[in-house]
């Protein structure tokens, strides 16, 4: 289902996604089996139109509008940040929808559900009503687009590992999902506020996520998710050392803080090394390995002691530590496809620091005022030009300009190599 927005449009996706999920939410109301597992299937293809297509759009919308990457970033932050404050709110109407309001069906658990509709047709109207239709590459069906993806994931170091470390980070987080509960209750001197706790959660992941919002202008994606892995990878190894329930509860708590930092760090190294032609299709692949890696623990979670599952969730987490060494070497996922000013921002940072690295022409990556020129399209841009350039190109291609993305044509973006 995701594969079909680079087909056929993103935003018609999105739009798609509040359809299905209201109807989703509505067979919920069933006492039929039958539909009941209808609402689940239903409920699975929008969460994952929900995790490809959104953040597609928003992409492709940045090119189209030449949006500085500065502000992407930012954009990023401020979508986690309101992502958490809308899980409290949710949290808080949906307590209220169950335990005040008169009961008008036989479960009276579904008037959460049932109020989530209008939240979700709401959100299919401003996405109708207010985006422009934005494409990824629309030669072929949605099949070949995935197999395509595929293919490009498999012959790239950079992408098999962003794809890698995206699986076993996010597989470590449902296994935390899965066991905080019994755990916090098991090592609670009192009753567990489930709520509160969760509302406490949330509180840290908007912490984080306005701390990657200070930073990122200095320290890049890669600098982040370094510290995110190995973060949460000690925060799920102190239920193995202590059973103090003020302990584990600060864990956790360092945990959901760092997943604030993980979700904007993650989604913009995607922006960077995705081709915007197939980035639904390739997300959309990243999120097989991720289901049958849930799909597997998840299966095996109840057969298992519980430190041995915070021992494996820290141990997919280190190997995400691991794997973040691949994001210090130079790319290989570039090949003149992708956001190449979005990639030198995130390398340089928005106010021109350096990390210590160059070009391959022996000079030094961009300056300030190159960092902030408009994002390129991915489908203007040239393919001999390539982000990173060997000594041989230098000899050949001394200077190489990039057409102008087909919504912008102010400026020429000029890229000079000294040979």
């Amino acid at each position: 289902s995701s594969a079909v927005g680079d087909v056929a449009g993103h935003r018609r996706n999105c739009v798609a996604y509040g359809l299905l999920y209201s109807l989703s939410c509505l067979l919920n109301n069933s006492d039929d089996l039958s539909m009941l597992a209808l609402s689940r299937l239903l409920g699975g293809i929008s969460y994952s139109i929900l995790f490809t297509n959104f953040e597609s759009w928003l992409i492709a919308e940045a090119d189209a509008s030449a949006l500085p990457p500065k502000i992407l970033t930012r954009l990023f932050g401020l979508a986690t940040f309101c992502n958490a404050l809308s899980a409290v709110v949710a949290g808080v109407v949906g307590h209220v929808a169950v335990e005040m309001l008169p009961q008008t069906t036989q479960n009276k658990y579904t008037a959460p559900f049932n109020i989530a509709v209008g939240a979700l047709l709401l959100a299919s109207l401003l996405s109708a009503t207010q985006w422009t239709e934005r494409y990824g590459d629309r030669q072929g069906s949605a099949a070949a687009s995935l197999l395509k993806s595929w293919r490009t994931i498999r012959g790239s170091r950079t992408l098999l590992t962003l794809g890698l470390v995206n699986a076993l980070y996010e597989t470590a987080l449902y296994v935390f999902v899965f066991v905080w509960t019994p755990s916090l209750e098991r090592r609670s001197p009192r009753p567990l506020s489930h709520g509160l706790v969760f509302s406490l959660f949330m509180l840290c992941k908007m912490v984080g996520s306005q701390g990657f919002s200070l930073v990122s202008h200095a320290v890049p994606p890669r600098v982040c998710l370094t510290v995110v892995f190995s973060g949460s990878a000690i925060a799920m190894a102190v239920p193995l050392v202590t059973s103090s329930y003020e302990a584990l509860l600060f864990a956790f708590c360092g945990f959901e803080c760092l997943l604030g930092v993980y979700w904007p760090a993650i989604a913009l190294l995607r922006a960077a090394e995705i081709s915007d032609g197939q980035r639904s299709s390739m997300m959309a692949v990243f999120r097989v390995l991720l289901n049958a890696l849930v799909i597997g623990v998840l299966l095996l979670v109840g057969a298992l002691s519980e430190p041995f599952i915070f021992a494996l969730a820290a141990a997919m987490l280190a190997l995400c530590l691991c794997a973040t060494s691949v994001f210090y070497l130079p790319s290989d996922a570039m090949g003149g496809r992708t956001n190449s000013s979005l990639a030198a921002f995130l390398r340089v940072g928005a106010d021109g620091v350096t990390d210590g690295a160059t070009d391959g022409c022996d000079s030094p990556r961009e300056s300030k005022s190159s960092q902030r020129r408009p994002l390129v399209s991915a489908e203007s841009m040239d393919d001999s030009v390539n982000d990173s350039v060997n000594d041989s190109d230098c000899e050949k291609l001394c200077t190489a300009s990039p057409i102008n993305a087909s919504t912008s044509s102010k400026s020429n973006a000029t890229l000079t190599c000294r040979a």
